[in-house]
């Protein structure tokens, strides 16, 4: 069909022209139409016909004709509608692919804030933090709704040490829906920035939910931050919080201090068990020593546990400590003896409690393993100490019991009231149990006696009762219990006095002469002195002297105590590998 308005052919199925938009609906039928279009052909070919017959004479004659060039032949206004209907079909062709491409471009084309934000990523890897800042916010001016260009202008601030326009971008971001672990990336600069100003603290909990989700790279990087920040603490004395990170380091099992955890815990708890011990917190050094072991087992680190328990009466535990320490040196004769100074103790403590039969097998599993041992005759079972409630004055009762299988002649008990600080006498009494007027005390039988002191004193550990059985010394018995802080103290000047192996609870060493002093004085006891006089020039014989007292009999000057040494590096010295 062609346009009246222009002469240009278009399909019958249009009804405005694709060229000049003109009606073309109301045109004439479409065979008309054919016939017209075929009449123009032939016109067309007829004309094309003649003009070709003209260029041929043209070029013939050598010239134009007339002697004049002629002008170019004017197409009348119906031979410009007559153009082929091929011709047409192109152009409009054209013009629709033009419109067409026109409108997927704009259709397609990035919105502004879109590739400004790409720019600005490209600033920040490049570290142009200064030009990032600029070009993210004209994005966020483009679109303030967007939660990752706020995160991505927090790095940016974060680049110029504006942090606290970096954090209003994270509490935007936030109320939009997304945090910091959404952008791994801030999180590590922001941690990077913390580290650098000293606060480990906010560094680390800005990566631990980044770690836990198990980010590529940030479990190491934890790690290695934990790690620096446990080398501070140590260096500053906050060995609690030393050992709070290096034991998240150890957790983790990444990065590259990860192998040096197990060495710096070694150090850290040893620091640990002497603060405890220092402070008298029994139970915390416990506690450390066993993760000490786990990691680094050391006889040492056994036998301190074992004078610990030792010190709460914990035979049992300290024993056990004890095998193991020797697991580690078998050959080691000191810890054969001081098993069997614990077996001693814990038979002693069974029958001071009217375990009777149990508590004399330890003592007999005691003198096998010490040959300079020997089973005693004599033991006192369920053992009373304290403050007597009507008279408000020391007491102690007991029975004394015949584990062996021949009868007992003679027996005389004495007992002395001893102020351990000042090692001082208070009080004393002794009384016969059995003579030649008493009957004697069979195989497996027992005997009760009780001594009340004139004296009165406190029950806080201060003050303590000593049993002597025929003038020798069985045990030491304070009354209450002393405090933390007094208990080492009191220890060393029991220790120093010689009482004997169980005189002084808690202490750190026990010689071989204490362990078997009151077995082997004990092993007397069925033989009594002929005389009453000679049982007390026995027992003044036998009686420990002080430190002084003995200075004066020899007449040497006894050295001061190291006054410089404090009881964390006496415990340090002892935790050295």
């Amino acid at each position: 069909m062609r346009c009246p308005a222009c002469g240009l052919y278009q399909p019958i199925q249009f009804e405005l022209c694709l060229n000049c938009g003109h009606d073309v609906s109301s045109q004439p039928d479409q065979k008309s139409e054919v016939d017209a279009m075929a009449k123009d052909v032939a016109e067309y070919e007829r004309h094309s016909k003649k003009t070709v017959d003209n260029r041929k004479q043209q070029v013939s004659s050598g010239g134009y004709p007339g002697g004049k060039p002629q002008g170019k032949a004017q197409r009348s206004p119906k031979q410009r509608r007559s153009l082929p209907p091929l011709v047409g079909v192109l152009i409009a062709v054209a013009i629709f692919v033009l419109s067409a491409g026109t409108t997927i471009f704009f259709l397609t084309k990035s919105p502004d804030y879109e590739r400004l934000f790409k720019q600005g990523e490209h600033e920040l890897a490049n570290g142009q933090y200064a030009f990032a800042v600029k070009t993210l916010n004209k994005a966020i001016a483009s679109k303030a709704t967007d939660p990752k260009l706020y995160l991505a202008l927090a790095r940016a601030y974060i680049g110029v040490d504006q942090l606290d326009k970096a954090w209003e971008c994270i509490d935007r971001a936030q109320q939009l829906g997304l945090g910091v672990v959404a952008e791994p990336e801030l999180a590590s600069d922001l941690a990077n920035y913390y580290r650098q100003k000293g606060q480990y603290e906010k560094a680390a909990n800005l990566l631990r939910p980044l770690a836990k989700a198990q980010l590529p790279g940030k479990v190491a990087e934890l790690s290695d931050l934990d790690a620096l920040w446990g080398d501070e603490c140590l260096r500053d004395g906050q060995v609690e919080n030393a050992l709070r990170c290096w034991e998240e380091v150890q957790q983790l099992k990444e990065g590259s201090r990860f192998i040096e955890a197990d060495a710096r815990l070694a150090t850290i708890y040893q620091r640990l068990v002497a603060n405890a011990l220092a402070a008298g917190e029994d139970n915390k050094a416990l506690d450390y020593l066993t993760k000490l072991n786990l990691i680094a087992q050391n006889p040492k680190n056994y036998l301190l546990s074992a004078t610990i328990y030792e010190g709460e009466e914990k035979f049992d535990l300290a024993i056990d400590q004890v095998h193991k320490a020797q697991k580690l040196t078998p050959d080691d004769q000191e810890l054969n003896i001081r098993l069997a100074n614990l077996l001693l103790a814990y038979g002693k403590k069974l029958l001071n409690s009217g375990d009777s039969e149990t508590g004399y097998a330890y003592m007999q599993q005691a003198s096998s393993l010490n040959s300079g041992l020997t089973v005693p005759t004599l033991v006192l079972r369920n053992l009373s100490v304290g403050i007597d409630p009507a008279f408000r004055l020391p007491r102690l009762s007991a029975d004394v019991w015949n584990p062996t299988s021949s009868p007992i002649n003679a027996l005389t008990v004495k007992a002395e009231l001893w102020d351990k600080a000042n090692s001082k006498l208070l009080w004393n009494k002794e009384t016969r149990l059995i003579d030649e007027f008493v009957t004697p005390l069979a195989s497996k039988e027992s005997k009760s006696f009780e001594f009340v002191a004139t004296q009165p004193t406190k029950a806080n550990g201060l003050s303590e009762f000593r049993i002597y059985l025929n003038g020798v010394l069985y045990d030491s018995y304070p009354i209450g219990k002393a405090a933390p802080g007094k208990q080492a103290s009191l220890a060393n000047s029991s220790t120093e006095g010689g009482i004997g192996t169980h005189a002084s609870k808690g202490q750190n060493e026990v010689k071989d002469s204490d362990l078997a002093k009151p077995v082997q004085t004990l092993h007397t006891i069925n033989n009594p002195p002929a005389s009453h006089a000679s049982e007390k020039s026995t027992a003044a014989n036998d009686y420990p002297k002080t430190t002084q007292e003995q200075a004066n009999q020899t007449g040497q000057e006894q050295p001061a105590p190291d006054a410089s040494s404090t009881p964390e590096e006496k415990t340090m010295k002892d935790l050295e590998f």
